[in-house]
């Protein structure tokens, strides 16, 4: 206890008062994990009566197709938590920092192209107008794949192409990871060395998406913050890692971890969802931008000696 109030007690002094409740909600975040194995399976829109899916996922999927949404997802599950399932979408959407977002993208068809692994080729960039957000056209096309490697991560690549005959500026993609069907849980982001509840982010009054910036990558976000349809906190030192952490309340220590080098922005949403927002720069016609990032699923050591939900 003495070394957790020094600990306060010396981050009092440079720390805001947001900050500094932030550092008392937080907790060392020093633990490894040991990774569980995750298998990968494409979801089928045209066999969901017979899937193997938990009622609420078909629901959702129907609902979604109905309004002509039908995007590019994958289901994970892991041996550490039977039952549950993850969805994982790549993308979610593309993006032009300074115009807005191309919509949800639709109709793809995933091929197995290896053990644990699927993909699709190239594949216009649709748009499904959203609500909430500013709606822009990208002219363009995308691939994807999804697999898991040697470490037991999952690892997944989109890769954009510009079709269009000008330059564009801040391309990025956003990745959706749902934890709807597995589960209750928590999420966190890090930061000082600390792993922090995305709870303590400040969000608009009645916004149920929460964006906050990765360090070094603020001019992305405040770009985005002009036309999302969720709060973007810009505080300095918001999130020092491209990383988000979920936390399931059972089995205890069980967590699913996401990140990718090129993040400019941390989501957390009621679904719940964790999201990652791609940014790369800019893309010229006729050129292709890759992005890249992973995720992991497991217990984290020491975890039998404390209680779920943590």
């Amino acid at each position: 206890m003495r070394n957790v109030v020094a600990y306060l007690l010396g981050l009092a002094v440079v720390l805001s008062p947001v900050e500094l409740a932030r550092a008392q909600s937080s907790e060392p975040d020093d633990r490894r994990l040991r990774r569980s194995h995750v298998t990968i399976e494409p979801l089928d829109r045209n066999k969901l009566d017979g899937a193997r899916l938990p009622d609420e996922l078909k629901r959702d999927l129907r609902s979604l197709i109905h309004e002509g949404i039908d995007m590019p997802v994958v289901q994970l599950r892991c041996e550490d938590k039977p039952g549950a399932v993850w969805t994982l979408r790549l993308p979610e959407n593309g993006i032009l920092g300074t115009k807005g977002v191309s919509g949800y993208q639709t109709k793809y068809q995933w091929e197995q192209d290896g053990p644990n692994a699927f993909s699709y080729d190239w594949h216009p960039i649709t748009r499904v107008e959203m609500s909430r957000v500013t709606n822009t056209k990208m002219e363009g096309r995308v691939r994807a794949r999804v697999w898991v490697d040697k470490d037991r991560r999952v690892a997944f690549e989109i890769v954009y192409r510009n079709d269009s005959t000008e330059e564009w500026v801040m391309p990025a993609t956003w990745v959706c990871l749902i934890h709807r069907y597995a589960g209750p849980g928590k999420s966190y982001y890090r930061s000082r060395d600390r792993l922090r509840p995305t709870a303590d982010v400040p969000a608009k009054e009645g916004v149920w998406l929460k964006w906050f910036a990765v360090k070094g990558r603020e001019r992305f976000a405040e770009a985005c913050g002009q036309w999302i349809g969720g709060a973007v906190d810009l505080s300095p030192g918001v999130a020092e890692t491209p990383e988000l952490v979920w936390r399931s309340d059972e089995p205890a220590g069980f967590e699913v971890r996401i990140g990718s080098d090129q993040a400019g922005l941390l989501g957390w949403g009621k679904w719940p969802c964790t999201d990652l927002g791609l940014v790369g720069r800019n893309l010229e016609p006729g050129g292709t931008r890759v992005y890249r990032g992973w995720l992991e699923m497991g217990i984290v050591d020491g975890a039998a000696t404390e209680p779920p939900g943590k």
